[in-house]
């Protein structure tokens, strides 16, 4: 599972994403949506929380 997680996100961003929008409209644009989109799929909505949990805790 540890491996197959970060193959299947590079297939999906890069391999999937990626080229399909580049085609569409560009490399450029495709460099940056499939960016756009990997750091959305990895965005932490929880930060506060770990942020007053750490200040509680230490």
């Amino acid at each position: 599972m540890i491996v197959f997680a970060p193959l299947l996100e590079e297939l999906i961003c890069r391999g999937i994403i990626l080229q399909k929008w580049a085609m569409k409209w560009g490399i450029k644009s495709g460099i940056v949506t499939s960016s756009l989109l990997f750091a959305i799929f990895h965005l932490r909505f929880d930060i506060v929380g770990l942020f007053i949990a750490g200040t509680i805790l230490s």
